[in-house]
């Protein structure tokens, strides 16, 4: 599963038609994001910050693609669900334990140009807000040292 889901996050920028930093340009905002930096989960939603300052969503939507809709909808392929909802956004510099950014392409486009926030909370969580204003969705999403007595982030 890990595999996979590592193929598929690594998949988000080439499917959103974005290109990849410069290696210049991220060298030294490594120690940056660190705080940021790794593969944040929750029940069926998964957000991978990488030390380029770059953030990729890969969730589901609960919604099942049809012939009227091929974009932004979940799949089933066999015993596999594949998740519809994919973004990447741009962060900007963080300011102490959070860091606001702007989703540069998505599956659904009217996240397009839309703000992203993520805060580090204790005990290895992360707020995310995220979308436009009036619909903004927020997830709390689980670090790979979540305490298993208060793991909120579900299967």
């Amino acid at each position: 599963m890990h595999r996979v889901l590592s193929a598929l996050v690594l998949s988000v920028p080439l499917a959103l038609g974005l290109a990849p930093r410069p290696a210049a340009a991220t060298h030294g905002r490594a120690a940056t994001y660190a705080p940021f930096v790794g593969t944040w989960t929750h029940h069926g939603f998964t957000l991978e910050v990488t030390a380029a300052g770059t953030a990729y969503a890969v969730y589901r939507t609960y919604a099942w693609c049809s012939a009227q809709q091929h974009a932004g909808c979940d799949r089933a392929i066999g015993n596999q669900i594949y998740a519809g909802g994919l973004w990447a956004a741009y962060l900007k510099t963080p300011a102490g334990s959070s860091v606001t950014g702007t989703i540069g392409a998505s599956a659904d486009t009217s996240l397009d140009g839309t703000s992203v926030r993520l805060e580090r909370a204790p005990h290895d969580l992360l707020h995310l807000t995220w979308g436009a204003s009036g619909h903004r969705m927020r997830e709390t999403l689980c670090g790979p040292r979540v305490p298993p007595s208060m793991h909120p982030c579900g299967a």
